[in-house]
């Protein structure tokens, strides 16, 4: 298990204990937006964000994850897993939408019903052939997204 930190906010002490065992892949958690999706492209990370304002800072909303997790008889480490795993349930559940639209407009149930459209010349070559990538490419995060969840 590797976590992977970005930080122009000081150290975060006490943070790597919290939630690195909540975590089975690289993750990358990080203060500075800009500086962090760039650093997650190159290094293939998934980038969760945290934008935090108020006096208590980052280790507030820390206190503040434990603190609503003993509330709910949860463990701060599963409170930020489930956490997690919503997120990703949630990019899942709209790259899903974006497949059946695409879809929809060929009249095609998957992507061999478009692929089989455009060769036999139902459908014109431009765009489907874009939009039969494009299926494609959202089957394979959808894939790689479940696959990130059942790793947690």
């Amino acid at each position: 298990m590797a976590l992977n930190v970005v930080s122009n906010a000081g150290p975060l002490m006490g943070f790597s204990k919290l939630i690195a065992p909540a975590l089975s892949k690289n993750v990358l958690l990080l203060m500075d937006a800009e500086r962090g999706r760039n650093y997650a492209r190159q290094k293939n990370l998934h980038c969760f964000s945290f934008r935090l304002f108020g006096k208590g800072g980052f280790m507030s909303a820390l206190s503040q994850v434990e603190k609503i997790s003993q509330k709910y008889s949860v463990s701060a480490e599963e409170f930020i897993r489930s956490g997690v795993i919503a997120n990703l349930r949630e990019k899942q559940r709209l790259l899903q939408i974006e497949r059946f639209e695409i879809l929809a407009r060929y009249q095609a149930s998957n992507v061999e019903e478009l692929n089989h459209k455009i060769a036999e010349g139902s459908e014109p070559e431009h765009p489907a052939w874009e939009d039969l990538i494009e299926v494609k490419n959202i089957e394979q995060e959808i894939n790689e997204i479940e696959n990130d969840i059942g790793a947690l």
